[in-house]
């Protein structure tokens, strides 16, 4: 099974974990690592290696984060350079980490990083009200 840590600004992490419990009970083998205001760039990047050894029995790391580019970011790119069968994908949202979390067992780290891209996109919906019908001149 493939290892899910989650990391994000302020308690990203921990707010989606939290909607993923609610949603579909505790999961296990994901992680969440906030980057709170009390923290800086070394104690992040602390957690996330304490996190990652803590999946290392896993057959793989994928690296949730909330903004592509962010301090998050960042760090979980530079490890997947050192962590073999690692990936990182940003814009995590509620939808992609529910799908992906009930559905890595037996799919390869490549496979659950591209379903997780598509889960992302696919979740991203918009309410469309229906436009009322334009009355002519007659009030038809």
């Amino acid at each position: 099974m493939t290892g899910i840590v989650v990391s994000g600004h302020g308690n990203f992490a921990s707010g989606i974990l939290s909607s993923l419990e609610l949603i579909a009970g505790k999961q296990k083998n994901v992680i969440g690592v906030d980057f709170t205001i009390k923290d800086n760039i070394e104690s992040l990047q602390n957690k996330l290696e304490n996190a990652a050894k803590e999946l290392s029995s896993c057959e793989g790391i994928l690296f949730l984060t909330d903004i592509a580019g962010g301090s998050p970011f960042r760090i979980c790119a530079l490890l997947c350079q050192e962590l073999k069968n690692s990936r990182v994908v940003a814009g995590t949202n509620v939808g992609m980490i529910l799908e992906i979390s009930l559905s890595r067992e037996g799919i390869s780290i490549e496979e659950l990083k591209n379903m997780a891209l598509q889960s992302g996109i696919n979740a991203v919906k918009a309410f469309e009200t229906r436009e009322k019908k334009q009355v002519n001149n007659n009030g038809i």
